[in-house]
Parts: structure tokens; C-alpha cells; sequence
């Protein structure tokens, strides 16, 4: 559920089945789902009933919505008052960000002149405030979430960007293939161009030809794709977590893969209709060679830049996935193995105290305590505390979590100054305990003793904590403020249990919980799931990034096969005389292979920085990322060549254990 006045139903389109969304003004109502509405009140009018919500308010149906469809970047099933969370929270100030405001502008609005009329705006209700506000379009907000100085910086639109450009270099990648696969049947083409020419054919006819063909097959591979992305498009979303569908009704779309499909012919098709229009009628007939100009040095750059494309695909996906394993067993300065996490309301919220007397009965329970937010993801910040010395113009950001006695034991965060809360001290309720970055950025020394002020008045700073990561590895360490939470109703329950027996120790966990809150659902998580799913987006690009590579390499391998065939059979009679005067299989593998290995040597060269400048910008959206070592680098382009070398020996090895004689012989 989400708290709401009834202005959301006028900025956006959630439409109304039954009811009215205005009564959501009275503290009283609530708006419901038809999902809601069919579990609760199936064959009813549920207009007018009354729910409970977390056992604690009642409130009744004044309209039900029609559910929110899951691509909706605002999803919740229920709508309670903004009033209700008003009058819970009376702690919420003009510096608080628990809300979002939503401003439908009239279509003529210049949304500059908005922008600079309540910038400042937070000023005329807080004299102390430093932040400033601005309008970000709703339909951005979703991929540009990133912000400097009041402007998009980033945010998942890169990942939209990175792998679009990874799927046009995969496509320019087949296309080069085209490109060799004809110009390098060139010859077996000739004397059918040289009779079109011949009897009547212009240049631009027979260039016409082949860039229809290539669009003809470029055309026919976009069906079979369509077909491919429908029977795969279950997996993708599987692994994206998404739910995308292909709508080919939708003009913008056939009107986009109409436009790829023609683009990939013409790029593809240009340079062997250009190539094969050139050649000369009388020369080809007469059984003359085809040549095309600068068509070996055309090819061989075809082919570094083809690997230099795969190999960047490999170092990025190496680099991705090694960063993800830095992620996954950094040493965080807390604990996250073994504890599991439960959502305090209703009564188990209120009897707190019981309850976790109640667990600590229980052999496989080691400790447990609370917070008002997960110690792992922690949001909400503020820049109300004072302090002794404090300079007005000092501005220092903290977070604040609210916890209870035995909370740093719980989830092993170490003091380094002081102590920490303890049951044993009434006066902890008002006390503080700092982190290693807030007392530096407070300009402190030994400040454990000294007084401060914030949500819970004015207190003593009793300990000093090590610094701990208590958002994401993309964000450096900030300030943080520990206070004793006045209210756990809406926090977390924090239980470290011993490793072995879980499901017993699990089972044992469950019926103390429904002795406490019967009618609420024993609805666990363990800490260590919510940390990796902070870093989901970064598996799901690993993922793909996989499958993007293995793709490049692929069709990359195919060019070079191809490649490879089209040398064989034009050294055909160098390698039968080569075997003839005394050259083993070995040396011609060598001489064959070494020409290809060259190219593939040099778009590695050219790889390495290029891959270690995109992937340096990308570990700079982590405050923490590993370091690039000469040693990943070696080792990929070790695989690189090892699949060149393979894809190339196949045919190099067939036409090098041939018959010599066969070879001089053939034509």
C-alpha cells in the first residue's frame, strides 16, 4: 500500500471502477484494487465495508481501482489518506523526503520557469535549508535516476545505451561476414556478371542486383529473428526480471525493424555490389582472375575489427563478473551471513521485548534485535543535528537508524570508542552513537561524552562505531547517527542464527511468532538475499553480457573460418608445392595459420585499452571496485587467440594433410 491524497487519480491514469476516489481526503477511507476487492469481499459490493490494515486501523472501501499493470513504475494495491502518515509521524518536517510530490503543469507551462520559481522554495518554510528542488519528467524517471546539480546523470539509461551499441557492433560483426563470405565467392560469380554485363546489363543494374539479394536475405533473417525473439523472449524476461512483450501491431515498432532490416542489406551488400559491378566483361570471360582492389587488405581489417569487437565483449564480461564477486565477499563491516529479517507490526511491534526474550530461549538463535530500516539499506537522511562548536555554515549529511539494545552485537558492527546501547542505562534512549565518518566530518575529537541534538533531543554521544557499508558499494561511506527507536511498528526484527539446523531453528522462530501476532503471516528473508538483490541490475548485465559475447565471438568465428576456407583454397597449389619440396604438414599449418593469428594479435592490442578506458568509466559508478590487473587481460586474450587458433586449425589442418599431387593439379 501506499499513503496518498486524492490529487494521484487526477496527475495520473488509475482508473476508477466503483466509488469515489475524493472520500480518500477523510482519514477513515481507503482505496482497494479489484484484486483486493475479490479476495475480501468476492460476490460483494465492497463499497462501504471496513478493512483492517496491520491490525491496528480500520478503514473503509470509498472506491476500487482496476489493478496496476506490472510495467507501472508507481505499483501498490491499496491507497491509504496522506493524513494518516501525518499524524503517525509527527516527526515529519519541510526536510523530510518521505514523500514524492507529482505536478501535473498546464500543456503550455515553460517547465524552466517553474524549475527556477521553486528552487528555492524549500527557504520560505526552512530558514536552515540547503537543498533545492527541481522537476524531472515522470517518464524519465525510471532510466535517468542519477543527478548532479539538478540535472540527469546517469542511471539505467546506460545500460539501454551500452548494450544498444553492443547489439549494432554484433550486427556490423555479421554484416562484415556478408561482406567476405560474397566478395571471397566472387570468382565463382564472375562469369555470371560478366555475361549480364555482356548482353546488356549497366553497372548500376548489377549493383542493384546485390543489394537486393543482401536485402532480400536481410529482410528473410529478420522474420526468422522475430521468430526466435518470440519462442526466447519467456527467457530473456525470466532473466531480466521483466516483463516484456513484442507487440508487432504497434506502427513505431514495424516502422524501426522495417528500417534495421533495410539498413542491414544496404550496409551489408555495398561493398560486393560495388566490387562485383566493377569488373571487366571481356576479362572475366576469357577466364581472367578476380581481384578485388585492395580486397586481401580490405578483409584482413574486417577481421581485426571483428576480434577487436569480441575481444572488448570478453574483457567487459570479465571485468563485470569479477567486480560482482568483489561485491558479493567484500568485507562490509558488518555481518550479513546467517541473519534472517521479519517486519515488525502489530503486536509483535509492541511486545517487543517479549518476544525477543521468547526467541532467545531457542537453542539456534545466537542474538537478536531490531531496526526502524535494514542495516544493509538504510535511506532517509537529514542535516538537523547539532553539536557543540558547529558552524552555521557547516552543512554534514547524516542517515539516522533507529535500533534497539544489542543491535551492533547482532549484526557484528565493532565500537571503537566508548560503548553501546544497553538496557542497563534508562538514559540511552536519548543518547547517540556515531560512526567513524561522522565524527570526522563533525570535525570531533574524542567525542564520546559530548552532547549533541537530534530526532530524539538532545543526548550524549556514548560510543563511536567502525564504519560499516550501509547502502550500496556504489556509494562511498556517509554519516550515520544510531538512536533508540521510540517505535519498532514498521521496522525489522534482526535474528542471527547458528549455522546447520536451519529449518528447525526456522520452524521454532515461526510458532513463537504466531504466539505473538496469530493473524499476521510468518513471512521471513535472510540478509545476505536483500544485499545481492542491491546489485541485481549488475548480475542481469553480466548475464547478458555473457550471451552478447559468446554471440560476438560466434559469428566472429564464422568470418574467420570463412576466411580461413577462402585462403586454403586460394594457396591450394602453394601448399602442394610446398609439400612436394620437402615441407611438412607442421610448417604449413604454421605458415597458414600465422597470417591469421597476426590479425587477431592486433585487434587484441588494440582491445586492451580500449576495454580497460569503457570499463574504468563503468567501476566508476561503485565507491568501490576492483583494480584491473595485467592478469585478467592476459588471461582473456590467451582464450581469444585459443578460439581463433582453433576455428582457423580445422580447415588449415584439411587442406595441409591433402594430396600435393591433387592440389598442382587442380584448377
Amino acid at each position: 500500500g501506499i499513503y496518498a491524497s486524492p490529487d494521484i487519480f487526477e496527475i495520473f491514469s488509475f482508473p476508477v471502477v466503483s466509488g469515489d476516489y475524493k472520500l480518500i481526503s477523510s482519514p477513515s477511507s481507503i482505496i482497494i484494487d479489484e484484486k483486493l476487492a475479490h479476495k475480501y469481499f468476492a460476490h460483494q459490493d465492497p463499497i462501504g465495508k471496513t478493512i483492517r490494515v496491520n491490525n491496528k486501523g480500520s478503514y473503509q472501501v470509498c472506491a476500487v481501482i482496476k489493478d496496476i499493470p506490472h510495467n507501472s513504475s508507481i505499483q501498490f494495491d491499496y491507497v491509504l489518506p496522506a493524513k494518516v502518515y501525518e499524524e503517525e509521524n509527527n516527526w515529519l518536517n519541510w526536510g523530510n523526503h518521505s514523500f514524492r510530490t507529482y505536478v501535473l503543469l498546464n500543456p503550455h507551462a515553460n517547465v524552466a520557469s517553474v524549475d527556477e520559481r521553486i528552487k528555492k522554495f524549500l527557504l520560505t518554510k526552512n530558514s536552515q535549508s540547503h537543498e533545492d528542488l527541481f522537476l524531472q519528467k515522470f517518464s524519465d524517471v525510471y532510466l535517468y535516476s542519477n543527478f548532479k546539480n539538478g540535472k540527469p546523470d546517469g542511471g539505467r539509461i546506460e545500460y539501454v545505451r551500452l548494450f544498444s551499441v553492443i547489439a549494432f557492433l554484433v550486427l556490423l560483426i555479421a554484416c562484415i561476414n556478408f561482406m567476405n563470405l560474397v566478395t571471397a565467392r566472387a570468382v565463382k560469380r564472375a562469369k555470371e556478371v560478366g555475361i549480364r554485363r555482356i548482353i546488356g546489363a549497366g553497372r548500376r543494374m548489377v549493383w542493384l542486383q546485390f543489394i537486393g539479394e543482401a536485402m532480400i536475405i536481410s529482410l528473410v533473417s529478420m522474420l526468422l529473428s522475430l521468430a526466435i525473439i518470440w519462442l526466447l523472449l519467456p527467457v530473456f524476461n525470466h532473466i531480466t526480471d521483466k516483463e516484456i512483450q513484442l507487440r508487432l501491431y504497434r506502427f513505431d515498432l514495424l516502422s524501426a525493424l522495417l528500417g534495421l532490416g533495410i539498413f542491414t542489406g544496404i550496409v551489408s551488400g555495398l561493398y560486393p555490389a560495388f566490387f562485383l559491378s566493377r569488373i571487366n566483361p571481356v576479362k572475366v570471360i576469357r577466364g581472367a582472375s578476380v581481384t578485388s582492389p585492395g580486397g586481401s587488405g580490405i578483409r584482413k581489417g574486417l577481421v581485426v575489427f571483428q576480434f577487436l569487437v569480441s575481444s572488448v565483449l570478453i574483457f567487459s564480461t570479465a571485468v563485470v563478473h569479477k567486480q560482482i564477486s568483489y561485491i558479493k565477499n567484500e568485507n562490509l563491516g558488518i555481518s550479513k551471513d546467517n541473519i534472517l529479517y521479519l517486519s515488525l507490526e502489530g503486536d509483535v511491534a509492541t511486545h517487543f521485548v517479549a518476544f525477543r526474550e521468547s526467541l532467545s530461549e531457542l537453542p539456534g538463535v545466537r542474538s537478536v534485535s531490531a531496526s526502524s530500516q535494514l542495516p544493509i539499506d538504510v535511506e532517509g537522511y537529514s542535516s538537523d543535528p547539532t553539536w557543540a562548536g558547529k558552524s552555521p555554515d557547516k552543512v554534514v549529511t547524516f542517515a539516522g537508524l533507529q535500533v534497539v539494545p544489542g543491535f551492533l552485537k547482532t549484526v557484528g558492527v565493532q565500537m571503537i570508542a566508548g560503548r553501546s546501547f544497553s538496557s542497563d542505562h534508562p538514559a540511552d534512549s536519548n543518547n547517540y552513537i556515531l560512526n567513524e565518518t561522522a565524527v570526522r566530518q563533525m570535525g570531533l575529537h574524542d567525542p564520546v561524552g559530548k552532547v549533541m541534538t537530534f530526532w530524539n533531543g538532545k543526548g550524549i554521544i556514548i560510543g563511536v562505531m567502525k564504519d560499516f557499508h550501509f547502502t550500496s558499494l556504489h556509494n562511498p561511506i556517509q554519516p550515520i547517527i544510531l538512536l533508540q527507536a521510540k517505535s519498532l511498528d514498521g521496522g525489522y526484527a534482526l535474528i542471527k542464527i547458528t549455522g546447520g539446523d536451519e529449518s528447525t531453528t526456522l520452524n521454532e522462530i515461526a510458532d513463537r511468532w504466531k504466539q505473538f501476532s496469530p493473524n499476521m503471516a510468518f513471512d521471513f528473508h535472510f540478509l545476505d538475499e536483500e544485499y545481492d538483490g542491491q546489485y541485481r541490475n549488475e548480475e542481469i548485465m553480466g548475464h547478458l553480457g555473457n550471451y552478447f559475447a559468446m554471440m560476438a565471438v560466434f559469428i566472429a568465428c564464422l568470418g574467420l573460418f570463412g576466411l580461413s576456407i577462402y585462403n586454403a583454397q586460394t594457396r591450394v597449389k602453394e601448399i602442394g608445392i610446398r609439400k612436394v619440396l620437402g615441407a611438412s604438414s607442421l610448417r604449413i599449418v604454421y605458415l597458414i595459420m600465422s597470417d591469421s593469428l597476426k590479425l587477431i594479435i592486433v585487434s587484441i592490442l588494440i582491445a586492451v585499452p580500449l576495454s580497460w578506458w569503457i570499463m574504468s568509466k563503468w567501476l566508476q559508478n561503485f565507491a568501490y571496485h576492483i583494480s584491473m590487473g595485467v592478469g585478467l587481460f592476459i588471461m582473456v586474450a590467451v582464450i581469444s587467440i585459443s578460439i581463433a587458433a582453433a576455428t582457423i586449425a580445422v580447415q588449415v589442418i584439411r587442406a595441409a594433410l591433402g594430396n600435393p599431387i591433387k592440389a598442382i593439379k587442380s584448377q
